[in-house]
């Protein structure tokens, strides 16, 4: 995973500056009382299709690599069938788990952009009900909520790297396993 070091750099600050991006956004919306443009303007990761893409790329990078250091013959075999065992009662074994890692393919769907949609989304709703709550309980020409919900955006300045971390040990663990002769 080394060699793609680049790549997963990237991904993490990408996914780090959009989660600080949609926080910025999130303040101006609050601080300006712009509640009517916050349909357009969130953060990328609240989409599910920008977490589909850098799953996409995740996973065409995880087979060029197997394909690259496995050959495309190994590649295949890990996904469909492998006859190297002896018995039958081994080579019934292996179809089966080889089917299965067709389907940890798409399971990465799960623990990769659903895990990051799922966060992000639930972290827009913790800062508007914090922003919301806020509002009722003081003033509105004091804006004292403000600065009462401030712990909350630096715990969500944690919660954003947290969220591009986990991402790129996640695509530090694929790329590994992917050069691994047997994956």
């Amino acid at each position: 995973a080394r060699a793609f070091l680049p790549l997963i750099g990237w991904i993490f600050i990408i996914i780090f500056f959009w989660n600080l991006f949609g926080l910025v956004i999130d303040w101006f919306i609050a601080a300006f009382n712009h509640a009517n443009i916050s349909a357009y303007l969130r953060p990328m990761n609240s989409d599910l299709n920008t977490t589909l893409v850098l799953w996409l790329i995740t996973v065409v990078t995880f087979l060029w690599i197997s394909v690259k250091y496995s050959w495309v013959k190994n590649t295949i075999s890990w996904f469909v069938f492998n006859y190297k065992w002896n018995s039958i009662v081994e080579k019934c074994i292996n179809v089966f788990v080889w089917w299965l890692h067709l389907i940890w393919v798409f399971a990465t769907v799960a623990s990769l952009s659903l895990r990051l949609f799922w966060n992000i989304f639930a972290w827009i709703v913790l800062i508007w009900v914090i922003g919301y709550l806020g509002a009722l309980m003081t003033h509105s020409l004091l804006q004292v909520w403000l600065f009462l919900s401030l712990p909350f955006w630096f715990f969500e300045l944690f919660v954003a790297f947290i969220q591009a971390a986990v991402f790129a040990w996640l695509m530090i663990a694929y790329f590994g396993q992917s050069k691994e002769a047997e994956h």
